[in-house]
């Protein structure tokens, strides 16, 4: 595990933390939030009204320094791929909020160079979720350039972070929802690499992982805006082969495709003992999501709450 030992980018990152801490709170307290419920369109526009007001503060003089010394001073200082892949890493691990703009502006100053750099750090770190997860720093460095990537849309990644993915049997938490901005960032490009993960996936093991539910999930969440029969018949197929057929359901139900119904359907039909409650659940709740009648399968589960009605 990485050490984290430089005085001068700990001191820089804690004077970041207090200054966004308190332009965050001048942002919240604005009397057009004040009688309002925080949507997630209003937490937005606040996220990017605070990271704008911040590069005022990298340009501004640090008290008690050299005339002229300012942090962005400092960060445009550094001169290799190292050292700002180093700081990066630092605000990965440091920041309360993700890496600075205004390091990733220097980061992506060195142009496709620093892409290796990155990719090369994400791969070396242990993306695991254990028991012993009281230090995530490895996670946390990972996801910010994961993150990172899918804002550069960095295609060229897809296949090495997928196999990478896909090496762990319990993915952390972090990296799996990481992996999955990243990809979902790339867009319809990555689906036959995620179809042909899962499909392998399957004929191998005769079920899908953790990691590779991320992918079907990352998958439906790519697809569903563009209906494509690859991604509609690998859904079908995970879901009829699958173990963790909630899962399945969902992702089916989700994905909005009416065919959906039928297959959801004819498996309930040719499972009347199944006791699961969740996969039942999920299977009906997708087939009404469809648009599909349930009116003669509510019963499976003696439920009368408005969910299914």
């Amino acid at each position: 595990m990485k050490k984290f030992e430089n005085k001068k980018w700990i001191s820089l990152l804690k004077e970041y933390n207090k200054a966004f801490s308190m332009v965050y709170d001048t942002y919240i307290l604005k009397q057009e939030y004040q009688n309002d419920t925080l949507k997630e369109g209003h937490i937005l526009a606040i996220n990017n009204s605070v990271h704008n007001s911040m590069q005022q503060w990298f340009d501004q003089p640090i008290p008690g320094e050299m005339t002229g010394v300012t942090y962005a001073s400092i960060i445009d200082k550094i001169t290799t791929p190292d050292e700002i892949v180093e700081l990066a890493e630092y605000a990965a691990v440091f920041c309360d909020d993700e890496i600075p703009d205004r390091i990733k502006i220097k980061l992506g100053s060195f142009g496709s160079e620093i892409i290796d750099k990155i990719l090369a750090n994400i791969i070396k770190y242990d993306w695991e979720s254990t028991e012993k997860d009281n230090d995530e720093f490895d996670q946390r460095i990972s996801s910010a350039f994961l993150k990172l990537l899918g804002d550069w849309e960095c295609y060229d990644c897809h296949e090495l972070i997928i196999s990478k993915l896909c090496s762990i049997a319990k993915p952390h938490e972090l990296i799996a929802d990481a992996v999955r901005y990243y990809l979902f960032a790339i867009g319809n490009r990555v689906i036959p690499a995620i179809i042909a993960r899962i499909e392998q996936t399957l004929a191998m093991k005769k079920n899908l992982d953790t990691s590779c539910e991320y992918l079907l999930i990352t998958l439906t969440d790519i697809g569903r805006d563009s209906h494509d029969d690859r991604v509609f018949a690998c859904l079908k197929n995970s879901f009829r082969k699958m173990k963790n057929k909630a899962i399945g359901a969902i992702c089916l139900g989700d994905y909005g495709d009416g065919r959906g119904i039928l297959t959801l359907r004819g498996w309930l039909d040719s499972h009347p003992d199944e006791k699961d409650r969740q996969i039942i659940s999920e299977t009906i709740s997708a087939i009404k999501r469809l648009g599909g009648d349930i009116s003669d399968i509510r019963g499976r589960l003696n439920l009368n709450t408005e969910k299914y009605r």
